[in-house]
């Protein structure tokens, strides 16, 4: 998962991933964005405060 978002904060696209890693699937990549989801529903990160 961790060299998923590292790719796509690098400005890969989700194609990219895909064709470059054929064991990650679509699904996984879905997986991994519901995880994400979830895990901020679950206030599991720290939101960033805008300053003036």
């Amino acid at each position: 998962m961790e060299l998923v978002l590292e790719l796509l904060a690098d400005g890969w696209t989700e194609a990219q991933v895909l064709q470059s890693y054929p064991n990650i699937t679509a699904e996984d990549l879905k997986a991994i964005f519901a995880y994400l989801r979830d895990g901020m529903h679950q206030s599991m990160y720290l939101p960033l405060r805008r300053t003036a």
